[in-house]
């Protein structure tokens, strides 16, 4: 086999890896965004300043 498949071959298992690891993660933060949890406020008017 040639360098550059080796190296292909690699990559995509990296990328296909970091994925699986982090695709979790990323659900639990937008989940929270979309909640409005995240940002510690109760509306979506961008005020982020406590009362």
């Amino acid at each position: 086999m040639s360098d550059a498949i080796i190296n292909g071959v690699a990559g995509a298992g990296g990328g296909i890896i970091a994925q699986l690891i982090t695709y979790p993660l990323q659900t639990v933060v937008y989940s929270e965004v979309a909640r409005g949890v995240a940002g510690g406020r109760d509306d979506m008017s961008g005020d982020t300043t406590e009362p």
